[in-house]
């Protein structure tokens, strides 16, 4: 409703592949979706849709992009990055969910800590930052102490350091060497009895 005309709709059906409450981005993804069709379809105006997905949520207009970006401002500002060459990381789920909203009034209250553990950035992303780390994991795991044992599990069956996706449950590792990145997602599947999930994002051209 916020982009199409008054005259015009769409029947959407939703399977969703990005669980909920894993600080993944599944709900921005969809939304960004639907926009991207709706966009496609009736031939909008880019700014307007680009209007509309700040509106929505702060991750949409990152997700609108499907590209490499800084984020600034809430998220609504995008800037495009090169990448150094391809990024792989290994996402991990854990069986439990937490809640986005929890996570951030626990951040506030805890008076907006910053993080206590950082790792250093695989080559692809070096150029751009001189540490990977996410602000958000005092209040995650204060809100879901499962949190921490979770993620020492995963780092000793992975044989590297995690960090929180968003405000989680999921966490990532990046991996530099692609038979790593593969051996690893085998070992945790093997001992957590959880999926490990491979992902790519490739310089782009």
């Amino acid at each position: 409703r916020a982009v199409l005309p008054d005259d015009e709709g769409l029947l959407v059906r939703l399977r969703k592949q990005i669980p909920p409450g894993a600080g993944l981005g599944g709900g921005s993804a969809d939304a960004a979706a639907v926009l991207r069709i709706c966009a496609d379809t009736f031939a909008l105006d880019p700014a307007s849709v680009a209007a509309a997905a700040a509106a929505i949520g702060s991750d949409v207009p990152f997700c609108l992009h499907q590209a490499p970006a800084w984020m600034r401002g809430r998220g609504e500002i995008i800037d495009p990055v090169a990448l150094a060459g391809p990024l792989r990381v290994l996402i991990v789920v854990p069986p439990f969910s937490i809640g986005t909203a929890a996570v951030y009034r626990a951040w506030d209250e805890l008076g907006g800590p910053c993080h206590g553990r950082a790792i250093a950035p695989p080559a692809a992303v070096a150029h751009l930052v001189d540490e990977l780390a996410n602000d958000l994991e005092p209040a995650a795991e204060l809100v879901e102490p499962k949190l921490v044992g979770f993620r020492d599990a995963l780092e000793a069956a992975a044989g590297a350091p995690a960090l929180l996706a968003g405000s989680g449950s999921a966490c990532w590792i990046p991996f530099e060497d692609p038979d790593e990145w593969r051996a690893a997602a085998t070992r945790v599947e093997a001992f957590l009895e959880v999926p490990a999930h491979l992902g790519m994002a490739l310089t782009p051209e």
